[in-house]
């Protein structure tokens, strides 16, 4: 008789194939991946692997908007104390809005991500909690894995090895009584992954290069920082003119780096770890992001921080106009310029990327992944949504795209949605099905009729 083997990944070394394999998630499906070979696997492997697969918890939409609802309040709540425990240990004086600017979408994304993971553990075991399971572990490292700042904690959230890390903490404790582990010794190197890395084009790094020349003179003489904005050329320069401004998008003028202090030789990290742990709580989920808050939050809010800030204080003190766009997102260096240069009196203008639709449910309750981050923090707000009371948000489109205008009654428009084959559960909040309404939505708003949509899988 076969035996049942949870399966909370796409590696392939925790497949049982001669065994029935419960698929948690689409994500497990590594035979589906672009680049996965195929025709290896169809020569190498068994036939009539038994596969069972899960439904996905948030295709649920009434219970993806309840959790949202939840997810914001324990957002809110862990920022508050993440951000004491944080000014202790770095010695400063940062308020809870301080340490929002800096690690409130990290903290947001962080905390998505392991409900995400949670619920799929929970839910799934609710079902199935008469069968015995079985599911193979490989052990990793957890200093391995600690991000080097936030868009590191994207990539490592977008691997099968990270998921399989946090699934396995999940496991352990929840201690379920229908599971046991197994272990299986195998060598990080030797780990069957699908990933593939791009080096930029060599004219993009030159006008990195050059743009980062020229923003050092312009940082220095400008009033307005126009960060990361796209602009149609002309325009900008029109604006740089009209304001007296040294042109430049400072592409790269943040993205500078710090030598690290060092996992073994700071012990913030440690203290950090003890710090949380004297917060009480009932709830299981709250409990166990405590627990583990210290193995992955990055390097650039702990170890690093105080480096960062060190080569940030000369650049805060002038007191500026800062339009942004991207930067905001996962730059921690900009994020924590930003929280120092407000306390001079600088202004944060933010424009959404794409005019910033937001997905709204049929009773209307908007759905936020950041969390409403964007309105705490900014001054003002450039958004296209003619719905949007708040008068401090701009609802006139931004001019980082020309006006759509059909010349002839037969233009077409392309439209391709790219699909992550993991998407880093931010993204989860808002499907792809949800993304196809939108477009339909913008197309009816254009009188233009759909033939079709194609969706894509990214690598």
């Amino acid at each position: 008789m076969k035996k049942n083997f949870l399966v909370t990944t796409g590696l392939i070394d925790t497949w049982e194939f001669n065994e029935n394999n419960f698929l948690l998630g689409k994500w497990c499906e590594f035979y589906e991946f672009n680049d996965f070979d195929k025709k290896k696997f169809k020569r190498e492997m068994p036939q009539g692997i038994s596969i069972i697969k899960n439904i996905y918890h948030w295709n649920n939409n009434e219970k993806k908007f309840v959790d949202y609802e939840n997810l914001k309040n324990v957002h809110e709540n862990l920022l508050e104390i993440i951000s004491s425990k944080l000014s202790i240990i770095h010695n400063i004086n940062g308020n809870k809005e301080y340490w929002r600017v800096i690690i409130s979408n990290w903290l947001g994304q962080y905390i998505t991500i392991i409900f995400d993971r949670w619920e799929n553990i929970r839910i799934f075991f609710e079902k199935n909690n008469t069968e015995k399971f079985y599911s193979n572990f490989i052990p990793l490292n957890d200093l391995d894995y600690i991000p080097k700042n936030h868009e590191k904690f994207i990539t490592y959230s977008q691997s099968d090895e990270w998921n399989h890390l946090i699934y396995l903490r999940l496991l352990r404790f929840l201690n379920i009584q229908n599971l046991s582990l197994i272990k299986k010794e195998i060598v990080k190197e030797k780990l069957n992954t699908n990933h593939q890395t791009k080096d930029s084009p060599v004219d993009i790094n030159i006008i990195k290069l050059a743009d980062n020349i020229i923003s050092k003179f312009a940082f220095r003489f400008n009033k307005i920082i126009f960060d990361t904005f796209y602009f149609p050329k002309k325009e900008y320069l029109k604006i740089c003119l009209r304001c007296k401004l040294i042109p430049s998008i400072y592409s790269n003028f943040f993205n500078f780096s710090v030598k690290s202090n060092g996992l073994l030789k700071d012990d913030k990290r440690t203290r950090f770890k003890k710090l949380l742990l004297e917060t009480n709580t009932h709830d299981k989920f709250i409990q166990f992001l405590l627990l583990n808050l210290h193995n992955d939050i990055p390097e650039s809010y702990i170890e690093d921080f105080d480096m960062i800030r060190k080569k940030i204080l000369p650049l805060a003190k002038k007191k500026k106009i800062i339009f942004s766009m991207h930067s905001m997102a996962v730059n921690d260096n900009f994020k924590i310029y930003i929280a120092e240069t407000k306390k001079v009196g600088s202004k944060y203008i933010y424009s959404d990327h794409g005019g910033g639709l937001t997905v709204i449910s049929d009773e209307g309750q908007k759905l936020d992944p950041l969390f409403n981050l964007n309105e705490k923090i900014s001054y003002k707000i450039i958004r296209y949504d003619r719905t949007e009371k708040n008068k401090s948000i701009y609802f006139f489109l931004s001019p980082t795209l020309p006006i759509i205008r059909l010349k002839k009654k037969k233009e077409v428009i392309i439209a391709v949605l790219f699909l992550l084959k993991r998407e880093n559960t931010q993204s989860n909040l808002r499907q792809d099905r949800i993304w196809t309404n939108r477009l339909t939505y913008l197309m009816n708003l254009l009188s233009l009729s759909i033939i079709s949509i194609l969706k894509l899988n990214r690598k």
